[in-house]
């Protein structure tokens, strides 16, 4: 595109004229600063951090961030992580830190130009390796991209800052989601009360499956689910890919199988599956013995109070794996007919109300994307 055919109020520039990268390092176990910001704990789409954890719970080098600074996930960029720091904290290697470069950006902007497509398709595009792509600041500095003009992004910034406060309205209503779920798990099926007049374990209730699969027995059509493909906190999502690049042994799953990720645990990746499919040995594949008891199974691996459970049956510091032979010995409350067909007819509804709030934050998210696309 020439100069000529620029829109007007637009610039071709290189990403590394509008941002600068930021790379000091710091050993966890030498900062004051109490604030420890993994890629796990980035919301695709999202730009502020809700969770965090603390330089006690990582070992290695990490990246120095002042608030302000963009926290950008360079690996996995498909994921779409881009959030802005509320305070001074460290975050994950795997993270670019950046900043805006004020001759060429107002303040306050370029995050929301990173959460475009036009921006996110260039980054994974540009990404380096196949099981974990990654990107380079490097590559990523010598990127040109059609770039408004100050006094445009002024206007834009108020347009985008309106309909961010709309999307934190939306996000406050599906916390209301993962409210009701808690509560079902804690007043309902792990209340002690109830328990004790009659209990159930949890490998009476579903069965582990351990079908395993070698790579030279994929066929073209199997899908993929990794732990990456399971969205936290989401009991019915399951993502997928195909099955390039799947080189190790595996495990199979049927429709109306659990998937229970076993490796941290407190990221609280479960969902109920829809189709056949081949997935990771970091998922336990579960069989439910009814299948209405099913969603409420996958509610509760989803639940905070779960995940509690599962990290003090966890071994390992940097990569937590729950033991599942201890949690299927998990004792929960014994639920009748009538109360397996309410919890299940309550969990179908919540989620198909989940699924509309979604569909108007997507719609949101379609908007500021428009504002920020030109060919």
């Amino acid at each position: 595109m020439t100069e000529q055919q620029l829109p007007e109020g637009w610039q071709m520039v290189k990403f590394g004229d509008i941002a600068k990268h930021i790379s000091k390092r710091v050993e966890p176990s030498e900062t004051d600063l109490e604030i420890y910001v993994g890629l796990e704990h980035l919301e695709p789409d999202n730009l502020k951090i809700k969770r965090h954890g603390a330089p006690g719970d990582v070992e290695g080098q990490k990246l120095l961030v002042k608030k302000g600074q963009i926290i950008f996930g360079k690996r996995r960029a498909y994921q779409r992580k881009v959030a802005v720091a509320d305070w001074d904290c460290i975050c994950s290697a795997h993270a670019m830190v950046l900043e805006e470069n004020l001759e060429m950006a107002i303040p306050g902007f370029l995050p929301f130009f990173m959460q475009s497509d036009i921006f996110m398709n260039r980054a994974v595009a540009i990404s380096e390796g196949s099981l974990s792509p990654t990107i380079k600041w490097k590559t990523l500095a010598e990127q040109k991209f059609l770039f408004p003009s100050k006094e445009m992004q002024s206007t834009l910034l108020k347009l985008l800052i309106g309909i961010d406060r709309n999307l934190n309205a939306i996000e406050s209503v599906l916390d209301s989601h993962e409210n009701l779920i808690e509560t079902i798990v804690n007043k309902v099926l792990l209340c002690s009360k109830t328990i004790k007049q009659n209990s159930v374990q949890i490998d009476d209730l579903c069965k582990e499956r351990r079908v395993r699969v070698s790579p030279d027995e994929f066929d073209e059509e199997n899908i993929y689910v990794g732990f990456e493909h399971l969205t936290s906190k989401n009991y019915w999502g399951v993502n997928h890919s195909n099955l390039d690049g799947v080189v190790s042994q595996k495990f199979r799953f049927e429709p109306d199988n659990i998937l229970y990720g076993k490796i941290r645990p407190y990221l609280r990746k479960a969902a109920l599956t829809d189709c056949n499919g081949i997935c990771s040995s970091d998922l336990v594949v579960l069989k439910p013995k009814n299948n209405k008891v099913g969603i409420i199974l996958a509610a509760l691996f989803c639940s905070k109070a779960f995940a509690q459970i599962a990290m003090h049956s966890a071994k390992g510091t940097k990569m937590p794996r729950a033991d599942w032979n201890i949690l299927s010995k998990l004792s929960i409350a014994k639920l009748s007919s009538l109360q397996i067909d309410q919890i299940s007819s309550m969990l179908i509804v919540a989620k198909d109300s989940f699924e509309s709030i979604q569909n108007k934050k997507r719609a949101l998210l379609n908007t500021k994307v428009s504002l920020l696309s030109r060919e």
